[in-house]
């Protein structure tokens, strides 16, 4: 098998150290100039509210800082497994051999693998701290604590999935010839396996394995008594056979693929408030993909409601009108853009038609559109059309 490695997509990365500094410097400058100053909101509470913003943004931007100057491939797969490390939970080697399913999830537009193996607790238990947090959660949603994403590499995740897919395949039928003579069997309740046929005539000879106890291999509907097979136990008269319980995960299942593993349609999904504020925050500088009607404006109603209090402090205490125009420009460009871009590509308009409003500055009021002259209006009518109900240019 040819190694292949696919690198980090750095230019992501970038935007997204950018964006993180710029939230953490308003942030600071809340924080020391404007917090005790305003006299609407509680300043212990607005401190708190900054100071969990500078705290996220400076993590995000740390980690991403530490992943441009990181020289470890983003993905490498060769004839061990996948080498992962394309995210903040990636747990580094996943064994081929390891390997139960491989599923396709989507939630918005944002398409990611799940993989599942035979022993989740062994990746579990390879990392602590933070990362072991992020993928317990991973592990109560999906079952699994280890997905894959294309996010972070210079690679389409369409292609990313039919690669994985293949090589998991190739690794099947490369061993298929050893599962053939790999043997379960259940002595006094404990399974054991796989074992070879020479091993399993030796449990037979130092009489560990008896005739009534039971055994499996690949091919087999069920459990038999060890018994029944031809050849294992000399003059032996057979056993009925009976259940002991479902057979054993196959080593290699058939990995499920194409439409059946995608359990949603092209079109962006609804998002509630919450959703739309967890999806809008997590791909905030993603321009890739689709978003839906409900995710944009419920995500634009909470940048609304976060801006209008922080607008009026500002002015309350004694900051420049100008100084809060050159300010909401710079927020509304950096939050709105990516999900602005993802609710075009939803009706097949490029994200680009954004240029519209960028050669605005918003004070005031005007904030509660973000929508000037001809422009502004032909995009507003572009967020407000109805998305493609299926597959289009952009996913």
């Amino acid at each position: 098998m040819n190694k292949i490695e696919i690198p980090l997509n750095k230019t992501k990365l970038l935007f997204g150290i950018g964006g993180s500094i710029l939230f953490v410097v308003i942030g600071l400058y809340i924080l020391t100039t404007m917090a005790d100053q305003q006299t609407r909101i509680n300043p212990t509470m607005v401190k708190g509210v900054v100071i969990a913003g500078i705290l996220f943004f400076g993590a995000t931007g740390i980690y991403g800082i530490k992943k441009m100057f990181d020289k470890t491939i983003g993905l490498t797969i060769d004839e061990k497994g996948i080498f992962d490390n394309t995210n903040a939970s990636s747990v580094g080697l996943i064994k081929w051999t390891d390997i139960t399913e491989i599923k396709t999830e989507q939630v918005a537009s944002t398409k990611f693998l799940l993989i599942y193996t035979t022993n989740p607790d062994f990746y579990l238990d390879k990392v602590k701290g933070f990362k072991k947090k992020l993928m317990e959660g991973n592990n109560k949603m999906y079952g699994t604590p280890l997905s894959i994403t294309s996010n972070t590499l210079k690679y389409n995740f369409d292609d990313l999935e039919k690669l994985i897919n293949d090589r998991l395949n190739e690794q099947r039928k490369t061993r298929g010839a050893a599962m053939a003579d790999e043997w379960h069997v259940s002595v006094d309740g404990a399974q054991r396996g796989p074992l070879t046929s020479e091993q399993v005539r030796s449990l037979v000879s130092s009489g560990q394995l008896k005739p009534t106890d039971h055994i499996w291999k690949d091919g087999m509907t069920e459990w038999v008594a060890a018994s029944s097979v031809r050849g294992l136990f000399p003059q032996q008269q057979p056993v009925p056979q009976r259940k002991a319980g479902p057979p054993p995960l196959s080593p290699f299942p058939v990995v499920t693929q194409g439409a059946a593993a995608q359990s949603v349609s092209p079109r962006a999904s609804p998002a509630t408030f919450s959703e739309a504020a967890t999806r809008g925050f997590s791909r905030l500088f993603d321009f890739s993909g689709r978003s839906s009607r409900s995710e944009f404006w419920w995500f634009y109603l909470l940048l609304v409601l976060i801006w209008l209090p922080v607008f009026f402090m500002a002015v309350n205490a004694g900051v420049r009108v100008e100084a809060m125009q050159l300010l909401g420009y710079i927020y509304w460009a950096v939050l709105l853009s990516g999900v602005g871009a993802r609710r075009l590509h939803d009706t097949n308009h490029s994200g680009w038609w954004q240029l519209l409003i960028h050669t605005n500055h918003f004070t005031g009021w005007w904030q509660l559109l973000i929508l000037t002259g001809i422009g502004g209006l032909v995009l507003l009518v572009l967020w407000c059309q109805k998305g493609t109900p299926s597959q289009n240019r952009f996913g």
